[in-house]
């Protein structure tokens, strides 16, 4: 959908879904990636604009609730951001950039770093966001125009590959990724597949970004069937080799892009014997339903869930629970 800023307004036209980083400049690699940023604008007064809005931090393996709350200046541009994790930590951050209303992305600095945001889903004023609905955001999508971003891009497809934890392998099957760049290079990377783990095949979905030019970055994995646990790696891709490699503080893994005719024969023959997975409609990625039943095990990992409260407010849970897979 394409939604013009004359016909809706600047405060609808940014008002939606928004994924990016922030990194510090003594050490770029150790960016924190923003999540599930659900952002709404409203006009202010003198040709200004109001934010609030709320997210997730992944950073150091850990997953981070946030608010977030803003202004922005439409004649300038001009945004001041300030950002106040609700979680595992409680550090407040302000930030300072602009916004490109065409592009839809915002750049800015803060006192350590800088940090980059885009705009990934609008939602509509007739797309109803209640539990029960099955309508996913329409996704836009721009077209990468550097040699980089065309590397990137081509890894669009299917994955195979595996994570060990203390010496116990989990298989990701029919992974489907696809990944876009923006204009500075930051890589975003979407996808479905399922986890096969001791004859149990449960489905996920992973999102994330990385940077264009050296390949790091940081995904979240998060299962959708059975179990609704979320697992965040830090990540290298390497477009020619065409192979993602991730670890955290308990698990590695490491993907390879199938090839056509690996992928096509996959699908007509190499699990015929394992019945279809049925993917859950009502999850989307800016919901997370509460976990199915609960696991035991020796090693505990953060799960954060979502529900739906008093007049469809989402109400933010983090509980410390079992996962014993990757």
């Amino acid at each position: 959908m394409n939604l013009s800023i004359s016909k809706i307004g600047p405060a609808e036209h940014l008002s939606g879904k928004w994924s990016g980083w922030s990194r510090p400049n003594s050490n770029p690699q150790k960016q924190t990636l923003w999540q599930d940023l659900n952002i709404k604008f409203s006009p202010g007064a003198q040709g200004t604009l109001s934010l609030s809005g709320e997210g997730f931090s992944l950073w150091a393996g850990d997953r981070i609730s946030f608010i977030m709350t803003g202004t922005v200046d439409l004649s300038s541009k001009r945004i001041v951001l300030t950002k106040t994790h609700t979680g595992k930590f409680t550090s407040v951050v302000k930030y300072e950039g602009e916004v490109d209303l065409i592009a839809m992305t915002i750049q800015g600095t803060y006192s350590r770093g800088k940090f980059e945001l885009k705009h990934t889903y609008h939602i509509s004023r007739s797309l109803s966001m209640s539990p029960k609905s099955t309508v996913e955001p329409t996704r836009k999508i721009r077209p990468a125009s550097t040699s980089t971003s065309s590397s990137i891009v081509s890894l669009n497809g299917m994955w195979s590959g595996y994570s060990t934890k203390k010496k116990e392998r989990t298989d990701w099957k029919e992974c489907d990724i696809s990944f876009e760049v923006s204009r500075t290079n930051t890589a975003f990377v979407r996808g479905t597949g399922v986890s096969v783990w001791k004859g149990k095949c449960i489905p996920f979905r992973i999102e994330g970004l990385f940077d264009g030019k050296s390949g790091s970055g940081s995904i979240t994995k998060t299962h959708t069937g059975q179990y609704r646990n979320s697992i965040a790696y830090a990540i290298t891709v390497h477009p020619k080799q065409q192979i993602i490699r991730g670890n955290n503080q308990s698990s590695v893994f490491v993907l390879e892009r199938l090839s056509a005719s690996t992928s096509k024969s996959t699908e007509t023959g190499a699990d015929t014997a394992r019945p279809p997975i049925k993917l859950d409609p009502l999850l989307s990625s800016a919901q997370y339903s509460p976990a199915a039943s609960t696991i035991a095990s020796s090693t505990a990992s953060w799960v954060t869930r979502r529900t739906m409260g008093k007049g469809g407010i989402g109400v933010i849970a983090t509980s410390a629970w079992v996962c014993p897979f990757t």
